[in-house]
């Protein structure tokens, strides 16, 4: 049915864009998969979590929704600023929490260890969402030491630390390092580069890369 008031439009677009927030904000979250790369798979899983959204909204407010829905259009607009609120946490807030709260649930350790090799583990995770070796080294990389051994056999190294970045899926693979290093021709790390401000590393043509731990003895 095509809404036929601005408080039904309202109410359309309340039940339809909080799907979309959810998953923006979870793809911001844990970054990319090889499923947000298709428009079709992502339009599918948003209207998805949009009709699960619609559902427990209805569910909990679906007498004063319905009659929101036919309210008078001049009555309404005497309560534009609270309409205005609600759908704002609706539509927006409650969805953007909600993804949020379910990125920081699936990082859980110890939930994930429960599971691990589970016949329910077993049976629905056979294929990890991660695309490659490259995204699951860098999610949660603590700061270490990066050498990269190219195509050609040369080397580069540096220090990634807290400010350092590496390239997801489906970007190119290169890295930003907070601190160059020099490295000779057999992968040994040397002094850091004087005054390095930090570097970028194409690892387009990369054959190797290392995340070395600091040393023991290693200063800050």
């Amino acid at each position: 049915m095509i809404p036929s008031s601005a408080t039904q439009l309202l109410i359309t677009l309340v039940l339809i864009v909080p799907g979309f927030v959810f998953l923006g904000v979870l793809v911001r979250l844990r970054g990319r998969t090889p499923a947000d790369a298709d428009l079709s798979s992502r339009l599918m899983r948003a209207i998805v979590a949009s009709t699960v959204f619609a559902l427990v909204y209805l569910a909990i407010a679906g007498p004063q929704i319905e009659a929101l829905a036919n309210q008078n259009p001049d009555e309404a607009l005497n309560h534009l600023q609270k309409y205005a609120l609600l759908a704002l946490l609706a539509a927006f807030v409650i969805p953007a929490v909600a993804a949020g709260l379910y990125y920081w649930i699936s990082t859980w350790g110890w939930l994930q260890d429960k599971f691990r090799d589970s016949w329910v583990d077993q049976r629905w995770n056979r294929i990890d969402p991660r695309p490659s070796g490259w995204d699951v080294a860098f999610a949660d990389l603590s700061p270490c030491f990066v050498r990269v051994r190219m195509n050609d056999g040369g080397w580069y190294a540096g220090w990634f630390g807290k400010a350092s970045y590496a390239s997801s899926w489906p970007d190119p693979r290169s890295l930003y390092v907070e601190v160059s290093f020099h490295v000779d021709d057999n992968g040994t790390l040397g002094q850091a580069v004087e005054n390095s401000n930090g570097a970028v590393i194409d690892c387009t043509d990369a054959v190797l890369v290392e995340l070395l731990l600091p040393g023991p003895d290693s200063d800050e």
